[in-house]
């Protein structure tokens, strides 16, 4: 699991779609282009439409451009941008889904030294159905497990608070409700458990 601040480094071969490196949200990722022909991709999952924002930092004394492009699941070119300095773009995700960064240098290739590309997305929470029942008037009781994901990782924790209504009352129909459930970083899931 990464944490704040950790920098994660791409992983050769990631040039293309399918073998495009996976990002936490928020962490950065650093990369080096290795010839002029070298393409590196990133995934980013968005969990609703929004806006996708690429923080782009360039290698020191960099004196040649970079080549970045948004593109869908599909491969569809969203957007794309050149630049021989650090820079922030942004791309509209238009509904939830996967999305990805293509960094390439604009053929004037020389090795310049490490990029870094921090991303940050739309995220979304999911909650898996979870029921539990018991007639009343039995003795005993049963432990419902409610499960929290997130359509992709957080670079911090994610606390999700948990509210409880309806005619239930506390103590005498349920105990140790939660109020909230931790989802650490790095992760995609976090569960809490109560009894009825």
């Amino acid at each position: 699991a990464a944490a704040s601040n950790t920098v994660n480094y791409e992983s050769e071969a990631n040039n293309t779609i399918a073998t495009a490196d996976s990002v936490i949200i928020s962490t950065p990722i650093a990369g080096q282009l290795s010839s002029y022909t070298d393409v590196d991709y990133f995934s980013v999952a968005a969990g609703s439409s929004g806006l996708v924002t690429i923080n782009f930092t360039e290698p020191v004394n960099n004196y040649y451009n970079y080549l970045i492009k948004a593109y869908n699941s599909s491969g569809t070119l969203l957007a794309g941008w050149s630049t021989s300095s650090d820079a922030t773009y942004q791309f509209s995700t238009p509904s939830s889904g996967s999305y990805y960064i293509a960094v390439s240098g604009d053929g004037s290739y020389t090795n310049t030294g490490q990029y870094s590309v921090t991303l940050n997305a739309p995220i979304s929470v999911m909650f898996d159905a979870a029921t539990g029942s018991i007639i009343e008037g039995n003795a005993g009781s049963q432990v419902v497990n409610l499960t929290a994901s997130l359509s992709n990782p957080s670079s911090t924790i994610v606390s999700i608070p948990i509210t409880v209504s309806g005619t239930a009352t506390s103590v005498t129909d349920y105990t140790g409700a939660p109020t909230s459930i931790t989802i650490p970083a790095g992760s995609t899931t976090g569960s809490v458990g109560f009894s009825v």
